[in-house]
């Protein structure tokens, strides 16, 4: 068989598996769509009905608080309401599952087609953005992703918080000079957030660059000059280091620090304190880890009370202002190469012991640690989000113990905390054997004692 027709055959079973693929993701649109009608007009009934009985307290609640108030009061209404909840998304994770896998299927086939292939996010549309992310994302940027960032004065997003970045980066001896170098050359990754977000390596990897969204950017715009003040004052802080957010052809995105830099033999996870939902299927070491992949591990670490007081302020911070649904990134190394290791990672690199999955178990290991993730406010649309998922509904002793990850600031700072303080432990030190004394010697020594006390007496 010739090297062409070879490469058809391939290309015409890619081209079936698309297909297929194209024909199962439409039929669980159609499913979706269906539950959705089903779901509004159910909505609408309820509101109808409960108007009625409560005018007044309508009239004084907003829409979404109504709904809210009919959701706590009526356990029935609320099953009714968290089944649609979790059809729906179970409908979107199948649907999102899918245009991945379409996307990677074409992505072959260009490459086999001697075609470069227009990187498109098919799945967009079943995602809950906002018009301008799915303009963005449909129509937006089209050309060479790589080299794409630039972190110039006319790039900045938010020249009113220029001052504050240059300060930070000051403060984190970034010079003009390495910030621009290492940023003079950026590649993408393939296959980015699950959102369909842009992310970027710098240079040597020593930077991290994230798109963001509408919410994420404006909570940072919002937060920016609290958030200069904590990282000013707190130099152990685990927080993310932001060193600047610019704008590019309707793309907005965020300088931050990569917490692994390397490029292979790092495990890595991604821990919340919660269990639904947070395990990757057939987890490898390419993988980043959740909560259930971690399982029963413990990190023990030098000066464990000391990282984790400060983790407690860094939550604080978060939880004073509304933030949520957050995550310690952890990464590992089982590499005895210290040197380099804690240089890149800086002074959050500590030598531990892990035991469960990752290096080796009770392995001495390289760690980095840091808080990822910090953007997200809790407001209405996570309420609603927490009352459709917590089988806790409204209890406020449990709220911190629900496995769900919308619950509020407080109650998440309180699990996090809790969970931390489970997985982190003290790295003590090995005690000395010490040396075995003989019953021999011991008599030899209180004879020799003896002698000495009797000498005295007779000198008396």
């Amino acid at each position: 068989m010739s090297a062409s027709s070879s490469s058809d055959t391939k290309i015409n079973n890619l081209n079936k598996q698309i297909s297929m693929l194209e024909n199962n993701r439409k039929h669980i649109r159609d499913e979706l769509k269906t539950t959705l009608d089903e779901r509004r007009e159910y909505y609408e009934n309820v509101i109808k009905e409960h108007k009625k009985q409560n005018e007044k307290l309508e009239k004084s609640l907003s829409p979404q608080k109504f709904f809210l108030y009919i959701l706590r009061n009526n356990p029935i209404i609320r099953t009714k309401f968290m089944n649609y909840h979790l059809d729906i998304k179970s409908y979107k994770e199948t649907i999102d599952t899918y245009s991945k896998d379409i996307l990677d299927l074409r992505s072959n086939l260009s490459v086999l087609s001697g075609e470069m292939g227009q990187r498109f996010l098919d799945e967009s549309g079943d995602l809950e953005l906002s018009e301008e992310e799915l303009k963005m994302l449909k129509g937006g940027y089209k050309g060479n992703l790589n080299n794409f960032v630039k972190v110039s004065e006319e790039n900045e997003k938010y020249p009113e918080h220029s001052d504050n970045f240059a300060k930070l980066r000051k403060h984190w001896n970034i010079t003009p000079e390495f910030y621009k170098d290492e940023l003079s050359k950026t590649k993408s990754l393939v296959g980015a957030g699950k959102s369909g977000m842009k992310m970027w390596y710098s240079k040597s990897k020593y930077f991290f660059v994230k798109e963001l969204n509408k919410g994420d950017r404006e909570a940072l715009r919002k937060l920016m000059s609290k958030y200069k003040k904590y990282m000013m004052r707190n130099k152990d802080s685990l927080l993310p280091k932001f060193y600047g957010i610019y704008e590019r052809e309707n793309i907005v995105y965020v300088v931050q620090k990569n917490l692994n830099p390397f490029d292979s033999g790092s495990w890595v996870y991604d821990l919340k304190g919660s269990h639904r939902k947070r395990t990757i299927i057939h987890h490898k070491q390419t993988d980043i880890g959740k909560d259930n992949n971690f399982g029963s591990s413990k990190l023990f670490i030098k000066h464990s009370r000391k990282i984790k007081n400060q983790m407690k302020r860094d939550t604080g911070f978060l939880k004073e202002n509304n933030l949520m649904d957050y995550s310690l990134l952890v990464v590992l190394r089982d590499d005895m190469n210290r040197s380099e290791d804690w240089l890149k990672a800086e002074n959050k690199s500590y030598c531990c012991e892990m035991s469960g999955p990752g290096p080796s178990q009770r392995s001495k290991a390289n760690i980095n640690i840091g808080i990822i993730d910090i953007l997200q406010k809790y407001n209405i649309k996570k309420s609603i989000e927490s009352v459709f998922k917590s089988k806790r509904h409204f209890v406020k002793s449990n709220r911190s113990a629900s496995e769900v990850s919308a619950i509020n600031s407080k109650s998440y700072k309180t699990r996090f905390d809790d969970y931390m303080e489970d997985i982190i432990g003290e790295l003590r030190k090995k005690r000395q054997t010490k040396k075995k004394i003989t019953l021999k010697s011991v008599s030899k020594s209180k004879k020799t004692k003896t002698r000495k006390v009797s000498i005295k007496k007779r000198t008396k």
